[in-house]
């Protein structure tokens, strides 16, 4: 009896956990496709869902693609790149649907989050992030502060390398959120005063740049449009950064 339970304890730890141990996800081990046949079934739902997606055959992408999403999250960037312009299609064909709408929008901020995660990039993806919720639900004052959140961490990250729609959109945030009382008119210059900039030195660097000229009309417009601006707004702004600079 003690023989045969020797016996299977061996049989089990040389054969039975081999086997359990060969198979394991990449959201599991830290990898890109997971090892074993997890691996494998990673690669191939990775290139079923790719084939439908590059015909735009999102519905028939759907299954493969959530299964990497989930599974192997590192494998690749096209994992976030498709899934965006997937659930951007999804959102604006649900427009009749509004329950089903904000739960595809949540699935796509999910998807922003996730790539930040395994993939950083955070200044570029948060803008991004930012102006697909502006686009969807900016009516809403939670979302447009939520987008404007999102919006000014991209700027401030990336700087003089802020793409065109992101400065824009930012903009767009914060002249509606002063609009409707959420921030004040210090905010709002504080937050023109630093977009300027970096529109000023882009255009230094590329002055043929027609899409941050339309921005920087655009955005120069609507400041004095939005009445933030007024002459005792401007001195107190500017003698506080002298001040800040006197100090330094």
């Amino acid at each position: 009896m003690e023989f045969k339970v020797r016996q299977t304890l061996f049989v089990f730890i040389f054969i039975v956990l081999p086997t359990t141990g060969f198979a394991q996800k990449g959201i599991e081990d830290g990898s890109k496709y997971g090892h074993g046949d997890d691996s494998i079934h990673c690669i191939k739902h990775l290139s079923i869902y790719r084939e439908f997606a590059k015909h735009q055959d999102y519905n028939d992408a759907l299954h493969s693609w959530r299964l990497v999403f989930n599974e192997c999250p590192r494998s690749t960037q096209n994992i976030y790149i498709d899934g965006a312009k997937m659930y951007n299609d999804f959102i604006e064909l649900a427009e009749d649907n509004p329950a089903r709408q904000d739960a595809l929008i949540d699935t796509l901020m999910m998807i922003y989050d996730q790539r930040i995660k395994y993939f950083k990039q955070k200044g570029s993806v948060l803008g991004r992030k930012g102006v697909d919720l502006m686009r969807y639900r900016r009516e809403d004052p939670e979302k447009l502060e939520e987008s404007y959140g999102y919006l000014k961490e991209s700027v401030t990250i990336l700087g003089n390398k802020s793409s065109a729609p992101i400065i824009a959109t930012f903009m767009l945030a914060c002249y509606g959120l002063y609009e409707k009382e959420m921030i004040s008119n210090m905010q709002v210059i504080e937050d023109y005063s630093m977009v300027s900039d970096i529109i000023d030195y882009q255009l230094a660097e590329q002055p043929d740049d027609a899409d941050m000229s339309k921005v920087k009309e655009y955005v120069d417009l609507n400041f004095i449009a939005s009445g933030a601006p007024t002459c005792e707004s401007l001195i107190t702004y500017f003698k506080g950064k002298y001040d800040e600079k006197k100090e330094e």
